[in-house]
């Protein structure tokens, strides 16, 4: 039987957080279905479709690059067991518009991760070069089979400075058989960030089957909407 692993350092979530222990098929969204073809980050016109460009496709429902216009709920499918990282960095001029640094989520989607991981690229806790968050979801429903998200880091300027893995902005995320691993969210008051929700910092529903938040480092874990 497969079960749910939750490991957490704090947990406190605004919302609703539910633990299912059965086995939950994968269910394509009706919708386009999006693949991605390369693991560069970018977001030009070169011929092919990236992640950032899949998701500013199921965004905006307009074909970016090579990649299949979004229509209603859309459907990301990842290339097989790769690993994606993030090298376009918003550290002064964060934006929620999937330019740069975190991915910006704006419609419903599913993410088809077939075993691949999602990279921000850091691995000192305090590393202050380039902060990159994963994955923030904004108001959507946003569903992530098989995948794994790791190196995230709140950005340090602007708002929503919490959530080093995903940020879950008034929405409803669900995680069946991912990880959530090695992210943090460190206090720097230098550079006053919130230093809260390693893993995942939501103000949303919150579902994992079957997954694991884990090794995620927060200097602020006991803060409300924060997940270790």
């Amino acid at each position: 039987m497969f079960s749910v692993t939750l490991a957490v350092t704090a947990v406190a979530i605004i919302g609703s957080l539910l633990l299912t222990y059965q086995l939950t098929p994968t269910v394509f969204a009706d919708g386009a279905t999006i693949e991605v073809t390369t693991t560069d980050d970018e977001l030009n016109n070169d011929g092919d479709c990236s992640l950032r460009e899949a998701i500013t496709s199921a965004n905006v429902d307009v074909s970016i690059d090579a990649c299949v216009s979004g229509s209603g709920d859309d459907t990301i499918l990842l290339q097989e067991s790769v690993i994606y990282v993030l090298t376009i960095s918003d550290d002064r001029s964060p934006e929620d518009d999937n330019l740069s640094g975190d991915l910006d989520i704006t419609a419903d989607l599913t993410i088809e991760g077939r075993n691949s991981t999602i990279d921000g690229g850091h691995r000192e806790p305090n590393q202050v070069a380039e902060f990159r968050r994963i994955i923030h979801a904004h108001e959507a429903d946003v569903v992530l089979n098989d995948l794994t998200i790791t190196g995230g880091v709140p950005p340090r300027f602007g708002s929503n400075r919490v959530g080093g893995g995903i940020l879950n902005d008034n929405g409803s995320l669900t995680l069946n058989r991912s990880r959530v691993v090695g992210n943090g969210s460190l206090s720097l008051p230098a550079f006053d960030t919130a230093g809260s929700g390693g893993g995942i910092a939501s103000s949303g529903n919150l579902t994992l089957n079957e997954s694991l938040v884990a090794f995620n480092t927060s200097s602020n874990g006991d803060q409300p909407n924060t997940l270790g």
